[in-house]
């Protein structure tokens, strides 16, 4: 494989946005559990 500087960029945006979805993922989980702890 020939690897290019869109490559690059497309491994490196991979790693950044699955960092930032699973952040996201964390926050979400967070958010459920506290609505879930305060109605019951």
């Amino acid at each position: 494989m020939h690897w290019t500087w869109s490559w690059w960029l497309f491994v490196v945006a991979l790693i950044v946005m699955t960092f930032i979805s699973l952040l996201a993922g964390a926050a979400f989980a967070f958010i459920i559990t506290a609505v879930v702890g305060f109605l019951f």
